[in-house]
């Protein structure tokens, strides 16, 4: 997740079942249960996730560098733990990641004793991130609304995915990832982050890869610590976490 290579944009729209989703919608499908639309963890920390998982995304799409800093004068890149530097001066023409690129232009020179990634993660968060995302991918026809009845009486409103093949998808990249065998790829940079975030967040019980939880975390460590930037995001998600789970025991 360096700042200089390029990849093609990610598609975003209509998409088919078979079709990779974005990082956000994958962590999003994976946090939820597939049958209920039941959150596998608090609203808050699965939205602080999702800040990550968007930050992550932009920097794979290289809209954003990760722990660098570009000087001013010489237009050099120099490595700065907890920098992020936006590497292009377009909009990207979706409301969402849009929304994230100005967060960082007003959280760059924030006064913070925290790293700019830990602030921007948190500013973002409180945006109503969770339901931004959820939108967009109704939008995208990835979810849909459905009510149902609370024991018979009380309406609900769920949200489902519109096809079982995209949670699927999701937790067969981690599983072929943690599955040991020489003769396949290595996971892609996605995948890495997918798994990191799942890591992070403690979403590992609710994989059921058919393989034990502890023998999936010491994996997940194992192929996720090597990325700079990625062990940057993962850091600040689980202290923004920590930090969210003593502000409620006050």
């Amino acid at each position: 997740m360096t700042p200089h290579a390029d990849v093609p944009p990610t598609m975003r729209h209509n998409p088919q079942a078979m079709v990779r989703l974005p990082l956000p919608a994958e962590l999003w499908l994976l946090a939820h249960h597939h049958d209920t639309g039941a959150l596998h963890l608090h609203h808050q920390s699965l939205t602080v996730g999702l800040a990550g998982a968007t930050l992550l995304d932009l920097s794979l799409s290289r809209h954003v560098a990760i722990g660098w800093d570009r000087d001013p004068t010489t237009r050099v890149w120099q490595p700065r733990p907890g920098a992020i530097t936006i590497t292009t001066g377009q909009r990207l023409g979706d409301p969402l990641r849009d929304a994230a690129l100005d967060v960082v232009h007003s959280t760059r020179h924030h006064p913070s004793p925290h790293p700019h990634l830990h602030t921007w993660l948190r500013t973002l968060a409180q945006h109503n991130l969770y339901e931004q995302v959820r939108e967009d991918m109704i939008t995208a026809g990835v979810l849909h609304r459905t009510v149902r009845r609370r024991l018979g009486v009380v309406p609900t409103t769920t949200y489902l995915a519109t096809h079982t093949a995209y949670g699927v998808r999701a937790r067969a990249f981690i599983r072929e990832a943690v599955t040991p065998r020489t003769d396949r790829e290595p996971p892609d940079e996605q995948c890495l982050a997918l798994c990191g975030l799942v890591h992070t967040l403690d979403l590992v019980p609710f994989l059921h890869c058919g393989i034990d939880d502890n023998m999936i975390r010491k994996r997940l460590r194992n192929i996720t610590g090597h990325d700079q930037a990625l062990h940057e995001v993962l850091t600040a998600v689980s202290a923004s976490r920590g930090d969210l789970a003593l502000t409620a025991m006050r």
